[in-house]
């Protein structure tokens, strides 16, 4: 469902599309796109919607492989895990000298994607990445039973290089299948006002870390095991503000007792100082 923007979301996007077109750095973008986590593509997500509504940064599946961002979703029978790769907006698609020719840059990225698909089909790598790095969040345990279908997102380059020609567009999406999607950087605009709001985490030692300071909901707290999870106070607090919200606890005889009363407690909090940076505006 698309949303209506406002101010605020206006200015976010015309943030990004100027560094965008300011042929931002890599790491640069990757830190705007943590910032502002609707822009983060959700592709391939099931009818319940990305799970938990978290995507993890930076997930390390070996030494030297890395996702740029990673989510999983699930419906009442599978679950698909999400591989997002972010290559830079000036990476191109097409030859300058031989326009209907592949550049290197996008082969480049296409050898990427491909070693992280012989990495997901080698035994036992899947289930060590879910059982042991994922396990916090691999929940309800009695859906571990289902199948998981790895999918992959490549994010590179400007529409402008084949909006324009049917031939080229057509080319690229020649190359893409039921489990592989090739988006443009533009396109991450196009995405925002219809995404979720999604914390973003990293994986920490025996933590899942969340680094995202706005309160979204309670079904990430409400279902991990609080001693696996880090938040900045910041979240806290905000999740105090929106206690309203929070869902009672079942059986409880006092009913203004509610279920992250007991949990909220339960989670280590760093402070902003600690975790660095300013809140978001």
């Amino acid at each position: 469902m698309r949303r209506q923007l406002d101010a605020h979301d206006t200015s976010i996007l015309a943030k990004f599309q100027r560094l965008l077109n300011a042929r931002g750095k890599e790491q640069v973008l990757q830190k705007y796109l943590e910032n502002h986590p609707r822009l983060i593509p959700q592709e391939f997500v099931q009818n319940h919607g990305v799970h938990f509504s978290v995507i993890l940064r930076k997930l390390e599946l070996a030494e030297n492989y890395a996702t740029d961002f990673f989510y999983l979703s699930k419906s009442s029978g599978d679950w698909n895990a999400v591989f997002v790769e972010l290559e830079k907006p000036q990476s191109r698609f097409f030859n300058l000298k031989k326009p209907d020719a592949f550049h290197k840059d996008f082969h480049t990225a296409l050898e990427q994607l491909n070693k992280w698909r012989a990495w997901t089909k080698t035994n036992g790598n899947m289930r060590h990445l879910l059982a042991e790095t994922l396990e916090p969040i691999w929940q309800p345990k009695p859906m571990r039973h289902n199948p998981v279908y790895p999918k992959y997102v490549l994010v590179m380059g400007r529409r402008s290089e084949y909006s324009s020609d049917d031939k080229r567009g057509k080319l690229i999406h020649s190359v893409e299948a039921d489990d592989f999607k090739i988006l443009s950087f533009d396109s991450l605009i196009d995405g925002y006002a219809s995404n979720e709001d999604v914390y973003v985490a990293k994986r920490c030692k025996s933590k899942l870390e969340i680094i995202s300071r706005d309160y979204i909901g309670e079904d990430l707290f409400a279902w991990v095991d609080p001693t696996r999870l880090r938040i900045p106070k910041a979240l806290a607090d905000d999740a105090q503000a929106h206690r309203r919200s929070w869902r009672y606890l079942a059986g409880a005889k006092n009913l203004r007792e509610k279920k992250l009363d007991a949990i909220l407690p339960k989670i280590e909090q760093v402070s902003t100082a600690k975790r660095g940076g300013k809140r978001r505006p």
